[in-house]
């Protein structure tokens, strides 16, 4: 239904914003070899997120939380939170 498209495209958007505002983040960070990894994920995550857009249906929004939980996981990890 367009509901489900329109919501699946919000979430989409939404996971794609908030992973460029955090290679933002990163990328202003000091030079550290743990910021350049997760700067060089959230990079990757952002491309690919940017792709999906492409994509219909609640599959790759599916998907976009996905990526963006991995990512968390991922920067906790490195922070060791």
């Amino acid at each position: 239904s367009t509901f489900e498209t329109d919501q699946a495209a919000e979430i989409l958007n939404f996971c794609v914003e908030t992973a460029e505002q955090l290679t933002e983040i990163l990328a202003d960070a000091p030079q550290d070899d743990c910021f350049d990894i997760l700067l060089d994920e959230a990079m990757q995550v952002a491309d690919n997120l940017l792709l999906m857009q492409f994509e219909d249906g609640a599959g790759p929004a599916a998907d976009a939380i996905t990526l963006m939980i991995q990512l968390q996981r991922d920067v906790q990890s490195a922070l060791g939170a």
